[in-house]
């Protein structure tokens, strides 16, 4: 080891290193340290993804079906794009089988023109939300992988209002990715958008140019 790296590695070893910050899981990143209520929760959640673009609705369970189908009316599309499990697949199915509906089942080089080029919609689920930034938790797998999330230009996701939580440190908390990471995690906040081209506000540059969030409420 050369003299010039053993001064650098000496200066590293010697600068003091500062205590960690301890940071409550449980505070308000958006006001004061009083109890949260679900109620809040969901306020804020709403609040942020519709200031980033995104369409927020909320419904009961009972009333899914009948809201994706008018959603998918309203985007007068022709084919939709499913993962091929979840808790409410069939819920999907049903409010999209007036189009053509094409499953994520396969490698997608095996499908990746018709992606790319002729899939309208995505309807995915999501394991969380977090209220501080309006962020959806997706943890895409290889029954709804990646892709189908950021490949259409209208992506759908559903989201049970039980999973939000105040910011992301209690994401991780409540699901346990201490004792087990998931093997991939997406943040969504909004519609793909990019201002890199003559500093103009565009939005489907990179993925999905439209949003809409369902929420499922407790009620």
């Amino acid at each position: 080891m050369n003299r010039t790296k053993q001064n650098i590695l000496a200066r590293l070893r010697s600068a003091p290193v500062s205590p960690p910050i301890e940071t409550a899981l449980d505070y308000r990143p958006w006001g004061s340290q009083a109890p949260v209520s679900e109620q809040d929760k969901l306020e804020r959640f709403i609040q942020c993804l519709s200031n980033n673009h995104a369409i927020v609705l909320c419904s009961p369970i009972k009333n899914l079906t009948r809201v994706l189908t008018q959603q998918l009316q309203e985007m007068n599309i022709a084919t939709v794009a499913l993962g091929t499990k979840g808790e409410f697949l069939n819920t999907f199915i049903e409010a999209s089988t007036p189009y053509s509906i094409r499953y994520f089942d396969q490698e997608i080089e095996a499908w990746k023109q018709e992606l790319f080029n002729n899939i309208d919609v995505s309807i995915t689920h999501c394991i969380a939300g977090v209220a501080d930034t309006g962020a959806l938790v997706l943890a895409p797998d290889q029954n709804e992988p990646r892709s189908l999330s950021l490949v259409p230009p209208r992506h759908i996701a559903v989201i049970k209002q039980s999973t939000l939580h105040c910011h992301f440190p209690q994401v991780i908390q409540h699901q346990g990715w201490a004792e087990g990471l998931p093997t991939n995690a997406l943040l969504i906040s909004g519609p793909s958008k990019t201002a890199d081209i003559q500093q103009t506000l565009a939005y489907g540059a990179h993925g999905p140019r439209e949003l809409t969030v369902i929420v499922i409420t407790d009620t």
